[in-house]
């Protein structure tokens, strides 16, 4: 199932100077992990995250290694600047999680994604209590 996005990706960066990841290139990243370890509990983290392509193939190989999507996606972690870049990634994991989990409880799935799925600046964000520094966003989001 392909995702086809409607932002206007050439407008875009030349305006924002953001290019994302090449499928391939993922690919070639991930493969120089041991397979075994997409079958552990353990979190992954993009704090640049565009539009899911690093986040998705990882979610993708957990799945492929066992966990259950609710684990893949208890452990799987991203934050991305623009906003439309966020509702966009969470739109494809959603997808995914469709595809490859149909009986997937989807309010759960959207709970999760919600949650562990951030709009920030990676600059000016606490990790460890996965929130933003950023006075002004606090301001607006209590």
């Amino acid at each position: 199932m392909e995702f086809v996005s409607k932002i206007d990706r050439s407008k875009r960066r030349k305006q924002t100077g953001e290019d994302f990841t090449p499928r391939a290139l993922v690919d070639m990243m991930l493969d120089k992990l041991p397979p075994e370890e997409f079958g552990k509990i353990s979190n992954f983290l993009d704090p640049c995250a565009g539009n899911g392509n690093i986040i998705i193939p990882i979610i993708e190989r957990k799945l492929a290694a066992g966990l259950s999507y609710i684990k893949a996606l208890e452990t799987t972690w991203a934050l991305e600047l623009m906003q439309d870049n966020v509702d966009e990634m969470k739109e494809r994991i959603r997808m995914l999680i469709l595809e490859k989990c149909p009986e997937a409880n989807m309010d759960r799935v959207n709970k999760i994604i919600n949650y562990n799925i951030a709009c920030g600046d990676a600059f000016k964000w606490d990790f460890d209590n996965w929130r933003s520094t950023d006075y002004q966003q606090l301001e607006l989001f209590g």
